[in-house]
């Protein structure tokens, strides 16, 4: 699938994505010179789903809040398996309201931000590969406002620039389990639970980074 410079793919009903290891299907801009907009999810209340695919050279939608993401979601219900989001412009995946569920995918962010922020919802990440980048307060994986969410066997990596975490619970988080992930370089807390927030944290390695587990607020 190809898109124009900045244009969006908004789902307002369900999307279902069913690719193949061999074949996954690629979304990507016309002009690999140029970006295209993003994937954006808004009211999609039954269960979207994205698997085995590619996202090439995506950026943002035209919301600076909510669409600030090469993955957008707004009130809406996604699984994501074998997702390939390396090559972007923006933040990988931002949701709010939403049910979340990524397993088994690969992302890299070349600005600041975080590379999946779900926010008062529902999140399971589970099996990813995280590379981070040296800008600010860049965190791999952060939840605000989640209930009841896991984040398991996630290898998170590289985030060099200042006040960066690898995991990082926020905004009154609620029964997070943090089980089995190798996090490694990161600048600030490999793991930061602020906010009033609450987690289990069980089997996990931390490497080189500055604080290993930080518990505030």
């Amino acid at each position: 699938l190809s898109f124009g410079e900045n244009v969006n793919l908004i789902v307002k009903g369900t999307l279902d994505v069913q690719g193949t290891e061999a074949n996954p299907v690629v979304f990507q801009s016309y002009d690999e010179t140029k970006q295209w907009g993003g994937i954006i999810f808004r009211d999609s209340k039954e269960m979207s789903t994205l698997n085995w695919a590619d996202i090439i050279n995506a950026s943002t939608g035209t919301h600076p809040i909510y669409e600030n993401a090469a993955i957008s979601a707004f009130n809406s219900n996604i699984s994501m398996d074998h997702l390939n989001l390396e090559n972007v412009y923006s933040n990988p995946i931002l949701t709010y309201y939403t049910d979340v569920s990524l397993k088994n995918s690969r992302l890299h962010s070349k600005v600041t931000g975080d590379l999946i922020n779900i926010k008062y919802g529902n999140g399971l990440v589970e099996n990813c590969s995280f590379l981070g980048n040296d800008q600010v307060d860049t965190d791999a994986i952060d939840y605000d406002e989640v209930e009841n969410g896991v984040i398991r066997n996630n290898n998170i990596q590289g985030f060099f620039g200042f006040n960066s975490d690898g995991i990082d619970l926020g905004e009154e988080s609620e029964n997070i389990l943090i089980e089995n992930n190798f996090i490694n370089n990161c600048t600030d807390k490999g793991i930061s639970i602020g906010q009033r927030s609450s987690a289990t944290i069980k089997n996990n390695s931390i490497i080189n980074c500055s604080q290993g587990v930080s518990v505030k607020d």
